[in-house]
C-alpha cells in the first residue's frame, strides 16, 4: 500500500510539473506573439512611411519633368513664333510727302510697325515760305520698322535707287527711293539717339541764353560806367568855363601901412607933400 502510494503521489508531482511547464510556455509563447505583433506593426508603420513619401518624390519629379517640357516647348513654339524686327533708314524723303503715303507705299513689301520721319528745319521752312513756296510741312530723314527682318532686307534691297512708280500721273511716281538697311538696329536705339539729341539742344540752348545774359549784363554795366565818367567831365568843364585862369586875374593888395615917424615926432606925409607941391610951383 505504502508502494501504491507513493507512486501515486510521484505520477501527481509530474502531472504539476508538466502543467507548470505547459502554463509557462503558453505564456511565453503569448508574450512572443504580442511582441511580434509590435514590431509588425512598427515595420508596417515604417515601411508605409517610407514607401508613400517615395511615390510622393516621383509623383512631384514627374509633373516638374512634365512642366519643364510643356514650358520648353512653349519657349521653342514662342521663339520659332516670335519674328525679329527690321527697321530701314531713309536718307531722303520726297518733297512734300507724309508718313502715311509712305507707310501705304512701302506696306505692300511687308507689315510695317513703326515709322518716324524728322521734319525740316523751321527756318528753312520760313524761306520757302518768304519766297512764296509751298506752305506743306517737309521732311528730310526718316525710319521705318518692319516685322520680320528679311522684308526690311529685300525692301531695302529692291527699292534703294529705284523709282517710286505707281500710276504715271501720280506727283511721287519718278521719284527716287534713298533705302538703306540698317543691321543690329533698334527702335530704341532711335529713341535714345533722339532723346540724347534733345538734351543736347536744350543744354546749347541754355548754354547760348546764359552766355547772352552775361554779355548783356556786361553791355550795361560798361554803358553805366562810361556815363558816369562822361557826366564827371561835363561837370569839371562847365567849372573851368565859370572860372578865369590865373594869369588873366587883376589882384589888388591893400597893405595897412604904418605912420612915419622923425625925431620921435610923427610926420603927415600928405601933409609934406602939398607943401612941396607949393614950393615946387613958386620956384
Amino acid at each position: 500500500m505504502l508502494k501504491i502510494n507513493n507512486s501515486n503521489q510521484n505520477n501527481k508531482e509530474t502531472n504539476l510539473e508538466n502543467s507548470n511547464v505547459v502554463f509557462e510556455n503558453k505564456i511565453i509563447n503569448e508574450f512572443k506573439s504580442l511582441n511580434n505583433n509590435k514590431d509588425e506593426n512598427i515595420e508596417s508603420s515604417i515601411s508605409a512611411n517610407k514607401i508613400t513619401p517615395r511615390i510622393h518624390i516621383k509623383e512631384t519629379t514627374e509633373k516638374k519633368l512634365f512642366y519643364k517640357g510643356t514650358m520648353a516647348q512653349k519657349i521653342h513654339i514662342s521663339k520659332k513664333s516670335k519674328k525679329i524686327p527690321g527697321i530701314i533708314y531713309l536718307s531722303r524723303i520726297p518733297p512734300f510727302m507724309k508718313p502715311e503715303t509712305l507707310r501705304r507705299l512701302l506696306s505692300q513689301y511687308g507689315e510695317i510697325r513703326r515709322v518716324f520721319l524728322i521734319p525740316e528745319n523751321h527756318k528753312s521752312y520760313l524761306k520757302r515760305i518768304s519766297f512764296r513756296g509751298n506752305k506743306k510741312k517737309m521732311y528730310t530723314e526718316g525710319w521705318v520698322e518692319f516685322k520680320e527682318k528679311k522684308q526690311a532686307k529685300l525692301v531695302a534691297d529692291i527699292l534703294n535707287t529705284s523709282i517710286i512708280g505707281g500710276k504715271p500721273n501720280t506727283y511721287y511716281h519718278d521719284d527716287i527711293w534713298n533705302i538703306k538697311y540698317l543691321p543690329k538696329f533698334k527702335w530704341n536705339h532711335l529713341q535714345e539717339q533722339i532723346a540724347s539729341e534733345d538734351t543736347s539742344r536744350i543744354l546749347k540752348l541754355k548754354a547760348n541764353i546764359y552766355r547772352a545774359k552775361r554779355e548783356n549784363q556786361n553791355y550795361i554795366k560798361n554803358y553805366e560806367h562810361n556815363k558816369m565818367i562822361e557826366n564827371i567831365k561835363s561837370k569839371k568843364q562847365e567849372t573851368n568855363k565859370n572860372m578865369t585862369p590865373y594869369s588873366q586875374k587883376k589882384t589888388k593888395y591893400k597893405f595897412k601901412q604904418r605912420e612915419i615917424i622923425y625925431n620921435n615926432i610923427p610926420i603927415n606925409i600928405e601933409k609934406e607933400n602939398e607943401i612941396n607941391t607949393i614950393l615946387n610951383t613958386i620956384f
